[in-house]
């Protein structure tokens, strides 16, 4: 079932910006769960040549930004979940399958939610699913499950959010509210948008559901490039954490596809980044990675 955007944003400094001071360094992390680069190959495939999905701002973004092939393996070399692949991007930290901001050896971690609030820099997290899911949880909490919605939530609470928007009709809407919310915060932000609607249409296997999530995660993708073009210290990373349902095509005249599973893959990930930091990226990143082009578009 799809879930309409849950926005939450933490304020950590009053707006005052000088006029003549520089822009702060800030990033936008958009992560599309579920998405293979074979998935996203084949739905621009599509979309050039029958113009579904209709994924304009995607192609734009990915046609202009620097790309990469992401492995996502956890700490025990198997193929990763939500909670593992996040905290790898996080923390820059491998780690076991269903924990949340913690090291294998259980240690809790630095991730990038405790960097940004050392400098003073606002935080921002919107999701199509529940906040306390693994991707949110990774950059806001640390956890031995990813399950444990009681102390991940209490943890977030604990970060005392200026605003909790329970829902937004789209996630363009709560792109560019979370924009105008956190763009006020004089030393810059960090903001993670998810769409959680990819993974599951995927684990399900449908194609025309799969289709609809990266329709309306093209729209938060073109604000965030319009944003981007207007606030050139802003890096905007769009990334995926996972592949789930194995998509099988060939890029033909006209492109066919399968399904080869229901289950996440070891199949690569992607990152596209632009702004600064992103001329870091190569041809093929290891998810921890990640993590380094967030701390160098957000100034650290």
């Amino acid at each position: 079932m799809r879930m309409l955007p849950t926005v939450l944003c933490l304020l950590t400094a009053l707006p005052g910006r000088a006029g003549s001071a520089p822009e702060p360094a800030s990033v936008v992390l958009v992560v599309a769960d579920g998405v293979g680069l074979n998935a996203l190959h084949y739905a621009l495939a599509r979309q050039a040549l029958d113009g579904s999905p209709r994924i304009p701002g995607i192609r734009a973004f990915v046609e202009k930004a620097r790309g990469s092939q992401v492995m996502t393996r956890t700490s025990e070399g198997r193929v990763t979940d939500s909670a593992a692949a996040a905290t790898a991007m996080s923390c820059g930290v491998k780690t076991k399958r269903g924990v949340v901001g913690l090291g294998a050896d259980g240690r809790r971690l630095s991730c990038i939610e405790e960097l940004v609030r050392e400098r003073k820099k606002a935080l921002g997290l919107v999701t199509t699913t529940e906040i306390w899911d693994a991707t949110p949880a990774a950059f806001s909490v640390h956890v031995e499950s990813r399950r444990d919605k009681d102390a991940i939530l209490r943890q977030q609470a604990a970060l005392s959010p200026e605003f909790s928007e329970g829902k937004a009709r789209s996630l363009e809407q709560a792109a560019r509210k979370a924009l105008e919310t956190l763009s006020k915060d004089k030393d810059g932000f960090f903001l993670l948008l998810e769409t959680e609607d990819t993974d599951s249409a995927a684990h399900s296997n449908d194609m025309e559901d799969f289709f609809k999530a990266l329709e309306d995660l093209d729209a938060a993708v073109g604000v965030f490039l319009e944003y981007q073009v207007k606030h050139p210290r802003t890096t905007v990373l769009f990334v995926s954490d996972h592949d789930t349902g194995g998509l099988y095509f060939q890029d033909s005249d006209t492109p066919q596809a399968s399904w080869t599973t229901g289950k996440h893959t070891f199949a690569p990930a992607f990152a596209f980044g632009l702004g600064p930091g992103a001329e870091r990226q190569t041809g093929l990143l290891e998810n921890t990675r990640v993590f380094g082009l967030l701390k160098t578009g957000l100034g650290l």
